[in-house]
């Protein structure tokens, strides 16, 4: 959450040779300066509270997360 609302992008984590999605989430960690990955369950749950959502309609679609309005 505090990286989406410092304007980071995190981002859905895709294979190099299928192009489909591993499973993990690109976020930036601001206090340690660095990408890390992140598994999807965490942001699954962030989703289901309503705290953020896919920029697109299902995770094939997607590439990134995004706040939701409002947040």
């Amino acid at each position: 959450m505090e990286s989406l609302r410092a304007g980071h992008d995190v981002r859905l984590q895709t294979s190099a040779f299928s192009h489909q999605f591993t499973g993990y989430v690109r976020v930036y960690n601001a206090s340690s300066r660095r990408e890390e990955l992140i598994p999807w369950y965490s942001i699954d749950a962030m989703i289901a509270r309503g705290l953020v959502q896919l920029n697109g309609n299902t995770i094939e679609s997607s590439t990134h997360i995004v706040l939701r309005d409002g947040e």
